[in-house]
């Protein structure tokens, strides 16, 4: 019995740590998910008012954004599809700025209406789009993931109890019996 406790402990402990791994990259993809719109709602309040100060959360959103990554790739190491997945969006991210955001700032700085048509072409939005997309399946995954984690965490959680209190049980029964043999001599 206490061996089982044991096992089924240790077992408890993996399966709170893969719990928590998981609530981690669930909340590092959501923080992620959020530098991605800081940064399209800073280039579109640039281009709609035309003043460098509404750049503030694109550029905040910059800063932040690969640690995030950083942290996300970290908590998905352990599940290659989920891994695949943040760097294929951490990809998108990079592509983004460099090919989109930052050459649309640029135009802008010269010439603010072409900026603004360009992005009334949809093509910052049509990528941005297809982040959120691959965001929802990231996401969609991981609480997947979690949900089972917390479910067998909670199993794990009954086991130790039950393989505890059969110890125990086992323990009484045995200390009876030999309080019954010791009597009987």
């Amino acid at each position: 019995g206490f061996v089982a406790m044991i096992i089924a402990a240790r077992s408890l402990q993996n399966a709170d740590s893969a719990r928590s791994n998981s609530s981690n990259a669930l909340t590092e993809a959501n923080q992620l998910e959020q530098s991605v719109l800081d940064v399209e709602t800073g280039l579109r309040g640039y281009l709609l008012a035309g003043k460098p100060v509404f750049l503030q959360p694109y550029h905040a959103a910059l800063a932040a954004y690969p640690r995030h990554v950083q942290t996300l790739e970290a908590a998905t190491a352990n599940d290659p599809s989920a891994h695949r997945r943040v760097v294929s969006i951490a990809g998108a991210i990079r592509a983004y700025v460099n090919h989109w955001a930052e050459p649309v700032i640029q135009l802008a700085r010269t010439d603010l209406a072409a900026a603004r048509r360009e992005e009334a072409g949809g093509g910052g939005k049509a990528r941005v789009d297809a982040m959120r997309a691959q965001f929802a399946t990231l996401l969609a995954h991981e609480t997947t993931l979690h949900s089972a984690q917390v479910n067998q965490s909670s199993d794990l959680a009954s086991s130790v109890l039950i393989a505890g209190l059969a110890g125990v049980a086992v323990f009484a029964l045995l200390l009876g019996a030999v309080a019954i043999v010791t009597q009987t001599r």
